[in-house]
């Protein structure tokens, strides 16, 4: 008898299920209070939907797709609603009365039970946080960041230079920028340049920055521990770089009052994500600003000439000296408008009194975020917005450069925008200027040119991480060779 029914009861189960979706389907997108934005119906069906394109690294470019299709607000999930404009940015990332920070963040730690500066979603330890890392960056004069960003520059350029095996420049723009983070943040350095030993670290952080991105997106992917299934063939590099980072942290930190503090475990979770936010998103930048110099040789010939015009000697190349080579400049920001680090939007959560964003009513407990790479290249706020034209940078006081300062958010803003963004243009505008000033670089000719308006080819995980074989080997010549 039993055996009779158990088909049955399958059955029933089945239909059961699916009428329960279906009916889950039908509210989401006819009566839900988002309802009533435009947006594809699969992400207001499931985050699913978006989670897929963030494990495929290109969320931000569906992003921007469906901006161009949708207008400047669209709902990207059930209950998320995704907005494109400066305004937007300011009201959602500055409005900290009104708008938190999800618990969802919490997948971005190494730790499940203690959070970093980025999972913190307690304002309170996040400002702690955000004062203890300050002052451990500013606790180094600009001069002795200087001096270890020149000993690791140097190291750089002999890999270019050596006639011995070629390295593709995205490998050579990580190993250089986990060498300098890493002997600034334990006085060790990871060395990747010289030896190695240590270049399977960057890889590692990668995997990590795919599994992050998923989470934010689909939550449900680190609550019920699927992330873990996806990472096994990783698992053993990810734990080694934990516990790597772990074994060169030792040290604690305590707050003024004595409320808070830092224990050993918070120092290695810390150090462990600044690893990554000070290498990851750096390398990437500097490999796509060395990618658009080779790829537009009038701009490479003014960026070599204006080095080379301002420093008659290497050591005349400071940060303070560099500050007077606006076109450098102009590059490197045209540069992080074209490939922000952070490209996706970073979630907020609407608390309980309603938000307002451009004259529309949102409701409490709705997810909002502005997406950096969708900004950026709005064409409201830049003319020619997909194309590298570090000209843009150099008109002052007109109308169009108030609107490219409003769209310009490299750095992210408010109270969680970036804490070492002063660090990071020292070590894009050091290592630039060093090798320019001691090479000629050019597109090796197996390269083929890249045509695409904004071409530079990378994963929109949660830092952007740039593709390889893009620029190949490009031929590096010693200004002594060429010169002489």
């Amino acid at each position: 008898m039993y055996a009779e029914s158990y088909p049955q009861l399958v059955y029933t189960s089945i239909e059961l299920t699916l009428a329960k979706l279906f009916a889950f389907a039908i509210y989401r997108l006819f009566f839900h209070p988002l309802s009533g934005y435009p947006g594809p119906r699969l992400a207001a069906i499931s985050r699913w939907y978006s989670a897929f394109y963030a494990w495929r690294g290109i969320l931000h470019l569906r992003n921007k797709t469906w901006h161009d299709k949708y207008g400047s607000v669209f709902r990207s999930g059930p209950n998320e609603l995704s907005f494109n404009s400066s305004s937007s940015l300011q009201v959602i990332y500055r409005n900290s009365s009104l708008i938190s920070k999800p618990g969802i963040w919490e997948a971005l730690s190494a730790s499940r039970r203690t959070p970093n500066i980025l999972s913190a979603v307690d304002d309170a330890v996040h400002n702690f946080k955000r004062r203890t890392i300050s002052k451990m960056f500013s606790g180094y004069s600009l001069k002795q960041i200087e001096g270890r960003i020149s000993g690791r520059l140097n190291h750089f350029v002999d890999l270019l230079v050596n006639p011995g095996p070629k390295h593709d420049l995205q490998d050579l723009c990580d190993w250089l920028s986990f060498d300098f983070i890493s002997d600034l943040l334990y006085s060790e350095s990871c060395d990747m340049l010289q030896r190695p030993e240590f270049r399977w670290i960057p890889c590692a952080y990668k995997i990590m920055s795919q599994r992050s991105m998923v989470c934010l997106v689909q939550p449900k992917f680190f609550q019920y521990y699927i992330d873990r299934l996806f990472l096994l063939r990783d698992y053993r590099n990810i734990m080694a770089a934990g516990t790597w980072a772990r074994e060169r942290t030792k040290e604690q930190g305590k707050s003024n009052d004595g409320s808070l503090q830092y224990s050993e475990k918070d120092m290695w979770v810390e150090s462990f994500l600044l690893l990554a936010a000070g290498a990851d998103t750096t390398s990437t930048t500097l490999c796509a600003l060395f990618f658009y110099l080779l790829h537009n040789q009038e701009v490479l010939l003014k960026v070599i000439g204006e080095i080379r015009t301002s420093f008659t000697e290497e050591d005349d190349i400071t940060g303070s000296q560099l500050n007077h080579c606006v076109y450098l400049d102009a590059c490197i920001k045209e540069t992080m408008r074209l490939v922000p680090a952070v490209p996706n939007l970073s979630p907020r959560f609407v608390n309980s009194g309603g938000l307002t964003i451009r004259g529309r009513y949102i409701p409490p407990g709705t997810i909002v975020g502005t997406s950096l790479y969708t900004l950026m290249r709005n064409s409201n706020y830049f003319d020619r917005a997909d194309e590298f034209l570090p000209e843009r940078w150099l008109s002052r006081g007109c109308r169009s450069q108030l609107l490219k300062l409003e769209g310009f958010e490299p750095f992210g803003t408010g109270l969680r925008s970036c804490v070492g963004m002063k660090l990071a243009e020292l070590e894009l505008k050091m290592t630039i200027a060093r090798t320019l000033f001691k090479c000629d670089l050019r597109l090796c000719p197996e390269t083929a040119r890249y045509d695409a308006p904004a071409g530079f080819s990378f994963k929109g995980w949660a830092v952007a991480s740039g593709e390889k074989n893009q620029i190949g080997n490009s031929y590096v010549a010693n200004i002594a060779e060429v010169l002489g």
